[in-house]
């Protein structure tokens, strides 16, 4: 890596997958808790003998070998070095299972485990009951000669998800009475985690040693899925992350009658009842009562055989496809494989597939928390054991799901989270609409602009199950198809986009624009409900309310605004000389506008209103002033401003001022 990609913040290097016995991480990067690193310009990865055994600083590389002894090389661009200058290299290394913050004078360490495993023997359980060691040390760095300081009372503090708990008997703060310059200590926690969640979870530890700052380190770990599954009253997109070995009714081990069964069928475009699921296959699942544990009837699901080591096929037709994890552990959107039927003998990535159009590069899940569908196109995304997916092929593909890597794995590294929303910026941003009623939200609604492969339609998945409180729908440009997301291609200075809101008859709706400061100020924005024909400027009114009568459609029109935005063009007066009776005012409005146009003193009060909410037409518009005051009696010779106010119909306002000298 060096001028071809871009070098990583580290790199990590494991004895085997599941051996973290000598696993090392390298930093490469400037990053919290090593800000004082060296950054790394080039990296190369190779057999030990061509980078090692050679005085050749640019070795020649072989593509695609396998490398079994391995060794790394770690490059810095030259430096110029003036006579008697010198140079402080930094460079970190450190365990891998552990998370540190370095820099002094308290240094900060969190080890645990990368995976919490689920019982092969007990698939409804996790290894050790879920009950796993966090180890916290501490070292004082307050140790240079004739300035050492002796820590006193170190309290060393834990702090646990949702899904973490400590376990009995333990607290969750810990003394260390005293910390000498240049000494480590450790503490530990036994900490249990919730056989019902699977996912990441974060663990913070924190120390306090004054005279040294307060330090806190986190470290997230991976809790594997196990035979239970939180579920929740109502309709929710489920998969089973195990390999089912009877019928869906008996892996469920639900009441008959009870719940619903229900899967996509992308051929015949509706939903149908099933009994068996494969591997890699998601479906709603519908309990009518409250929240509940499910938990899948022994001897009815078994671990993955293949997991570490085979891959899954998955064939999916043309349309809207159902899709899960079919392993207990997550697995990265981008590691997908997709083969399609019409080139059957090529093998293509997720992030490939959806630049050559055989699949859209969207992925859909539904939250049943917020109970809305919720989309992602970040390779980076781990998909979720027991969650279900909604993903659209443009043509029969083989989706094949490759098999696990995550260090601390099989009887941890751990997988990067999906990346934050990008900051708008002039020419790619995207405008988040959310339509909300007392019942709930619809949040997951996107209208924008953008460059290059950045624009694009995101389509909504089939229509769910679940009765939505609210339902707002973005309507495709020309054939009315539904849509999450509308981001177009920048070009012109006018855009108009459509859009539904979906509530029950009679109740209250605000459209709300939460990230519109981000909008660049260059766009304005204005609001039109076709049912009123009401039209507000967003930049001024940021939120809408209505009440519902079932359907309501709206239309957001983007412009670019004009050089300097001005409502007002131009405005001009005639001379006020000697003998003149009157005055003649004109001005050009870029906008049908209401406006108010006033005499005022050299002091800014007020003499004359000439107009006063006058509507004005787009265009040039021309007033008189007779030269007297509001009591109709002759003003003095002098100085007096005219200014116009104009104030269109969406709230946009605008102001100019000239001077006018009178003589008599």
């Amino acid at each position: 890596m060096r001028g071809r990609q871009p070098v990583p913040n580290a790199i990590e290097f494991y004895q085997s997958r599941g051996d973290l016995r000598g696993a090392s991480r390298y930093i490469l990067k400037p990053i919290k808790g090593f800000e004082d690193a060296t950054p790394i310009d080039g990296l190369v990865v190779a057999k030990w003998f061509f980078i090692q055994g050679t005085t050749n600083w640019a070795p020649t590389l072989f593509p695609d070998s396998t490398i079994g002894d391995s060794a790394i090389n770690l490059f810095v661009n030259d430096r110029v070095f003036a006579p008697g200058q010198e140079r402080e290299f930094v460079f970190y290394v450190s365990l891998t299972p552990v998370d540190t913050d370095v820099q002094p004078p308290l240094a900060l360490g969190v080890e645990a485990l990368p995976v919490v495993e689920p019982d092969r023997s007990d698939l409804s359980q996790l290894q050790n009951n879920g009950v796993f060691t966090v180890i916290a040390n501490v070292t004082n760095q307050f140790f240079v000669v004739g300035r050492e300081v002796d820590l006193s009372n170190v309290t060393v503090d834990i702090a646990l998800p949702n899904n973490l708990s400590l376990a009995s008997g333990e607290t969750r703060t810990k003394t260390i009475p005293r910390l000498a310059p240049g000494e480590t200590r450790a503490v530990s926690w036994s900490v249990v985690a919730d056989p019902r969640f699977a996912g990441f979870a974060t663990i913070r530890v924190s120390a306090q040693a004054p005279p040294a700052p307060n330090k806190s380190v986190s470290r997230t770990i991976l809790i594997s899925a196990t035979a239970n599954r939180q579920a929740y009253k109502g309709f929710q997109l489920a998969s089973i992350p195990f390999t089912t070995t009877t019928t869906l009714d008996q892996v469920l081990n639900l009441t008959p009658g009870s719940y619903q069964v229900k899967r996509w069928n992308p051929e015949i475009e509706a939903y149908e009842e099933i009994d068996s699921i494969r591997p890699g296959e998601a479906f709603w699942l519908y309990l009518p009562n409250d929240a509940a544990v499910v938990q899948y009837a022994t001897g009815t699901v078994q671990f993955p055989s293949g997991v570490f080591t085979d891959s899954v096929p998955l064939r999916l037709a043309q349309g809207w496809n159902q899709i899960g994890n079919p392993y207990p552990y997550p697995l990265v959107l981008g590691q997908i494989v997709i083969v399609s039927a019409s080139n059957p003998r090529e093998s293509i990535t997720f992030f490939e597939a959806a630049q050559r159009g055989v699949i859209r590069g969207v992925l859909y899940y539904w939250d049943e928390f917020t109970q809305q569908y919720k989309f992602t196109s970040d390779p980076n995304t781990p998909l979720i054991p027991h969650r279900g997916y909604w993903i659209k092929a443009n043509d029969d593909i083989e989706l094949v799901f490759p098999p696990v890597f995550l260090p601390g794995t099989g009887f941890g590294g751990i997988i990067n989270r999906s990346a934050s929303e990008t900051p708008n910026q002039p020419n790619n941003w995207r405008l988040q609409i959310i339509a909300r009623t007392a019942r709930g939200e619809d949040s997951e609604n996107y209208i924008g602009l953008a460059s290059g492969r950045a624009a694009g339609e995101v389509e909504e998945p089939p229509i769910p199950l679940v009765e939505v409180p609210v339902r707002l729908t973005i309507l495709k440009q020309g054939t009315g198809a539904p849509l999450m997301q509308d981001v177009r291609t920048v070009s012109g200075t006018r855009h108009q986009f459509e859009f539904v809101v979906e509530a029950q008859p009679g109740e209250e709706v605000s459209l709300r624009f939460p990230n519109l400061r981000t909008i660049p100020t260059g766009y304005r924005l204005r609001l039109t409900d076709q049912s009123t024909g009401r039209t507000i400027d967003l930049r001024t009114t940021p939120e809408y309310r209505f009440v519902s009568t079932g359907r309501a459609r709206f239309t957001l029109t983007v412009e670019r605004a004009s050089r300097g935005g001005a409502l007002i063009t131009s405005m001009t007066v005639t001379s006020a000389g000697r003998g003149v009776q009157s005055v003649s005012i004109s001005y050009v409005l870029a906008d049908d506008a209401q406006t108010e146009v006033r005499i005022l003193g050299t002091n800014g009060a007020p003499v004359a209103t000439l107009q006063q909410g006058r509507a004005a037409t787009r265009g040039a518009n021309t007033v008189v002033w007779n030269l007297r005051d509001q009591q109709g009696r002759a003003v003095p010779p002098g100085t007096y401003q005219v200014q116009i106010e104009a104030r269109t119909e969406d709230g946009q306002v605008a102001r100019m001022v000239r001077p006018l000298i009178l003589t008599r």
